[in-house]
C-alpha cells in the first residue's frame, strides 16, 4: 500500500463521542474512518495505517488490545489517553506483527495483576513518550510493565519453519516513556526470548524513571534472566525500582 492510501482511524468511545455510531468512512486518499472501540480499529487496520485515540479511558477485550499489522497508534496525551487494564493474568496490549513495525505514543498503558501493560511477540516495536505501569498485588514485582518476547530462530532452521513454530524476532525500543512498576521488580523483561538489553538510559521520577532501552532479538544468545536482561531504576548490575 503507498502512503496516500494510508488510513487515519478515529477511536471515540461513545461515553466521550455520543455521536459515533459504528463506522464512518470517507474516500480515500486522506480517508478516515471513526470506530467506537479500539479493538475495532485494529481489526479493520491495514498497513500503513494510523490510529488516533481521542482522550478517554479504553478498557481492553479478554486477552488484550492485539497489534497484527503495521500501524501508529496515537493518543492525545499520557494524561488524557489511558489503555486500562482488563482481566487478572492478561496483557493490556498485545504486539503480534511478525516483520512489522508498531508505534505507539502518547498514551498511559496499565497492567492488570499478573500480567505486563505491553507484551512484544515479535516485530518492530516503539513506545514513544508513553506512561506504563505495571500491576498492583503482593506479586507484581514478578511481572514487569514490558516484556519482549521476541526470539531469534535457532541456527540453521528455515524461516517458513520457524514461523510455523510461532518463533519471529523482533525490537522493541523505548524512547523517552515513562516506566512505573513495583518495588523491587524490573521495568522491562526479555524473558525467555533471544535478545538482550542496550542503550539504556533512565531518569528517577517521583515513581519510576523515565526511560530510554533497546532489546534486539538478533543481539543476544537467549535463554533464562541474568545481567542485561532485565532493567529497572538503580544505577546497579540488575537494577530495580
Amino acid at each position: 500500500m503507498s502512503s496516500n492510501d494510508s488510513l487515519s482511524l478515529l477511536v471515540c468511545p461513545a461515553t466521550t463521542a455520543a455521536a459515533v455510531a459504528g463506522v464512518r468512512a470517507v474516500p480515500r486518499p486522506r480517508a478516515r474512518a471513526t470506530f467506537a472501540t479500539l479493538a475495532a480499529a485494529l481489526s479493520a487496520a491495514r498497513p500503513g495505517d494510523t490510529v488516533r485515540l481521542v482522550a478517554g479511558v479504553l478498557t481492553p477485550p479478554e486477552g488484550g488490545f492485539i497489534v497484527r499489522t503495521s500501524v501508529q497508534l496515537l493518543g492525545a496525551g499520557t494524561a488524557s489517553t489511558r489503555l486500562a487494564a482488563g482481566v487478572a493474568g492478561a496483557p493490556t496490549l498485545v504486539a503480534a506483527a511478525p516483520r512489522c513495525g508498531v508505534l505507539v505514543r502518547d498514551l498511559t498503558v496499565d497492567a492488570a495483576p499478573g500480567a505486563p501493560a505491553i507484551r512484544h511477540e515479535s516485530g518492530s516495536l516503539t513506545v514513544a513518550s508513553c506512561r506504563v505501569r505495571g500491576g498492583a498485588g503482593p506479586l507484581a514485582f514478578l511481572h514487569p510493565p514490558l516484556l519482549t518476547l521476541a526470539a531469534r530462530p535457532p541456527p540453521g532452521l528455515p524461516a517458513a519453519l520457524a514461523a510455523s513454530a510461532g518463533i519471529f524476532g523482533g525490537r522493541l525500543t523505548v524512547a523517552g516513556s515513562a516506566v512505573v512498576g513495583a518495588a523491587g521488580g524490573a521495568a522491562v523483561s526479555v524473558g525467555a526470548g533471544g535478545g538482550r538489553l542496550a542503550d539504556v538510559r533512565m531518569l528517577p521520577l517521583t515513581r519510576g524513571a523515565l526511560m530510554w532501552a533497546r532489546v534486539d532479538s538478533e543481539d543476544g544468545a537467549g535463554g533464562g534472566g541474568g545481567v542485561g536482561r532485565e532493567v529497572g531504576e538503580c544505577a546497579c548490575a540488575e537494577p530495580v525500582f
